[in-house]
């Protein structure tokens, strides 16, 4: 197959794992639940989930167990022991009745399947997905079992007419969107919605309270959120905005124009380095080691570890950061390539009346 197949059977692998990583399939439903993306330069095939693996679970799909199918259902590609998932006419029904849809998701979310049986309607409670579930009552399958048959599928596509999804009594629910990310997105959220009317429904009984009309649309059709230091109306452009480029002796080492870096030009140093690069402890030894000089010197010594060196402030310098009467010392490192390892490491403990760098 091309290779814009493969990569839509990635995709449509990542958004089958997702369902069982957010909840949507775990436990007894673990194997049950499917996405479906349309291939986009070839509108007849879509790309499933299939069946008949040694590991049935949605969280254990890759790329290379995905389907290819056509409008009717059929296997057109794939794993040579596997075939299409036994409820695919959800997928070719929907797709061929809705030129539209470019992803459909089936799965079983509890508290959707709980809320059909219990013949309540799903109404806003939350911010996510409320404008999905303001439009009332939703279309409903009145079937529990599976849909296998021709007509099954054309039943179900019906029921979903122009809708976003629809709820199957006692069995789960199907939604579509115009690729798996909104589709996998919007039934999570309608999952969400469910549980939150389930909870007022426990807590008020049918009548609880919900999200009006009025505070839904609330958020449609809002003007862009301005962007802080993004060029907006009323907002300065920011640093990157304004064109501003980094220092001109920066940009001359990026691009290897002018001076060479002093490690460049002494062969020693170049070593240096490249030992250095070789060993990225050493730095935070050298840190180690400032963070414990401060503490046991009373004037300036240099640490040397490895190829490189470490000036350590004294205690005076020291005491003088803490009273406010000068900056704290940055690291100052300075490659050293005749100079050995620290003889010991870690230091032993201070006692007191030892001074030096003799560890």
């Amino acid at each position: 197959m091309s290779r814009e197949i493969d990569e839509i059977k990635y995709e449509v692998a990542m958004a089958t794992r997702i369902l069982s990583h957010m909840g949507l399939a775990t436990g007894v439903t673990a194997a049950l639940g499917h996405v479906s993306m349309r291939v986009p330069n070839q509108p007849e095939l879509f790309v499933v989930k299939g069946r008949g693996y040694a590991i049935d679970a949605l969280e254990e799909m890759q790329y290379y167990d995905m389907i290819v199918c056509n409008l009717d259902g059929y296997k057109v590609d794939g794993p040579a022991r596997s075939t299409q998932c036994s409820e695919v006419k959800i997928h070719s029904s929907i797709m061929k009745a809705r030129p539209d849809v470019n992803s459909v998701v089936h799965v079983h979310p509890r508290n959707v399947v709980l809320m059909t049986v219990l013949g309540e309607q799903i109404r806003p409670m939350a911010q996510e997905g409320a404008q999905m579930v303001m439009e009332h009552p939703h279309p409903l399958y009145p079937h529990t079992k599976t849909v296998w048959s021709h007509e099954e599928g054309l039943e179900l596509a019906e029921c979903l007419g122009d809708n976003k999804f629809v709820l199957m009594q006692g069995h789960g629910a199907s939604m579509t969107g115009r690729d798996p990310q909104d589709s996998v997105i919007s039934m999570l959220q309608l999952e969400e919605q469910a549980r939150m009317n389930y909870w007022g429904l426990v807590a008020k009984g049918s009548d609880h309270p919900y999200l009006s009309d009025e505070l839904v649309m609330e958020s449609v059709n809002r003007p862009p959120q301005p962007q802080v230091g993004g060029g907006g109306p009323h907002e300065p452009l920011g640093p990157r905005r304004q064109g501003l480029r980094p220092p001109l002796p920066l940009r001359r080492a990026r691009q290897g124009v002018g001076e060479p870096p002093a490690a460049a030009r002494v062969p020693a140093l170049q070593g240096a380095h490249a030992q250095h690069r070789r060993q990225p402890a050493a730095r935070r030894r050298l840190e180690l080691l400032q963070e414990e000089g401060l503490r046991r010197h009373d004037r300036p010594v240099t640490i040397r570890c490895g190829p490189l060196s470490l000036h350590l402030p004294g205690e005076r310098d020291r005491m003088r950061v803490l009273k406010g009467a000068a900056n704290w010392p940055p690291l100052s490192f300075s490659p050293t390539c005749d100079t050995p390892p620290l003889r010991r490491w870690p230091p032993p403990p201070y006692h007191g009346s030892q001074r030096g760098t003799d560890w």
